[in-house]
């Protein structure tokens, strides 16, 4: 899928809207107190593009490098498990992807070597953990 930039128009009327002023929330729900600057700032989707957030006025958020940055990351986080879902839903698969162990039945039989079968080799004589020295 294509990506929708927005366009000219709309990036001037958000970053108007912004006043000057960073549009991202911090982690305590407060507005960020970022001031913007020439060259640090992103237009930015509030729902991502690739989870189909339009190109649209009401979806554009004027953003510091810095919200930019940690929103990108929990978006990619979000579109990750987006696409894991889709894929499992429609049954695609990796086609690299190791099989679990243990979701497969063992094959009928006797396994070629018990764990609790004797030792074919002697072991070595046991060595003390500590030396034995006499005190000087």
């Amino acid at each position: 899928m294509a990506r929708t930039n927005f366009s000219k128009k709309v990036q001037r009327e958000a970053i108007k809207r912004a006043a000057g002023q960073c549009e991202g929330l911090l982690s305590t729900g407060e507005r960020c107190s970022c001031r913007l600057q020439v060259g640090r700032f992103e237009v930015d989707h509030v729902v991502p593009d690739a989870l189909g957030g339009p190109a649209v006025l009401s979806n554009a958020q004027v953003l510091c490098t810095d919200c930019h940055d940690r929103k990108t990351a929990n978006d990619r986080r979000r579109i990750d498990k987006a696409r894991r879902q889709s894929d499992a839903h429609h049954g695609v698969r990796d086609p690299h992807a190791r099989p679990i162990a243990g979701g497969q039945p063992l094959p009928p039989g006797r396994p070629a070597r018990r764990a609790t079968a004797p030792l074919t080799k002697s072991l070595p004589p046991r060595r003390s953990l500590y030396s034995q020295r006499s005190p000087s």
